[in-house]
């Protein structure tokens, strides 16, 4: 346990990666103690640039016991289903809280590898010169004046189709809605929720603006990825 508390350190949280907010290293450290694969796989962080598949894949359920979901064993099943108990079957103004859910499994992999880098920096302190990798590879990235921040994520927000589904319901305003009713329309559309699409109706909710592509990239760090530096 003592070589995997390099790597949970880091994973759970430190100077220089984020941590999963609310969720505190006691607990971490509780669910570790018990499961020995998981000692063996943070024993193994920073010994590699390369974190495998399967270790991924089991990083991904530790984190969904972290937020309480034993029978899950990927992050982006567990967030689909607290969005859906979230809203199935409720009406009203309902918001969702996007810090109470892990992180997708996209904003998951970048952050394994920032763990795994920084627990490499540890193992490596002892030598005079490392050698180490550059960091852009490794779950960070350069801004427009070449400073050095975090990469949340790297594709898509959402995919495309998703986005065209939402723009189309939200320009399908009633032929006989007065011109006066905007904002009334706009709030009464929002609470019209199906609980067959749930991410949708997320999604709305999450939304200012018509804008759904601007909306989303401003959106990122606080939905998508619940991490607090």
């Amino acid at each position: 346990m003592c070589d995997a508390l390099f790597g949970v350190h880091a994973f759970t949280g430190c100077d220089t990666t984020s941590c999963f907010a609310g969720k505190g290293k006691l607990r971490a450290l509780n669910i570790i103690q018990k499961e020995e694969d998981l000692k063996v796989l943070f024993s193994k962080f920073g010994t590699s640039l390369v974190v495998s598949y399967d270790d991924c894949l089991l990083l991904e359920s530790f984190v969904c016991i972290l937020y309480g979901k034993t029978l899950h064993t990927g992050v982006n099943k567990v967030r689909y289903d607290i969005v859906r108990q979230r809203f199935k079957g409720k009406k009203g103004s309902i918001s969702c809280n996007g810090g109470k859910m892990p992180p997708c499994s996209q904003v998951s992999l970048l952050h394994i590898k920032r763990a795994n880098f920084q627990t490499l920096i540890w193992r490596n302190a002892v030598f005079q010169n490392p050698g180490l990798p550059k960091p852009e590879e490794n779950g960070w990235q350069r801004n427009s004046v070449h400073e050095l921040e975090v990469q949340w994520y790297k594709d898509d927000f959402i995919p495309d189709e998703l986005t065209k589904i939402v723009a189309d319901d939200i320009g399908s305003k009633p032929e006989d809605e007065e011109e006066g009713d905007e904002e009334n329309y706009d709030r009464d559309f929002l609470v019209d929720t199906s609980e067959d699409e749930p991410m949708k109706k997320m999604l709305l909710l999450m939304m200012n603006t018509n804008d759904i592509n601007e909306h989303c990239k401003l959106s990122i760090e606080g939905f998508c990825n619940p991490f607090r530096l």
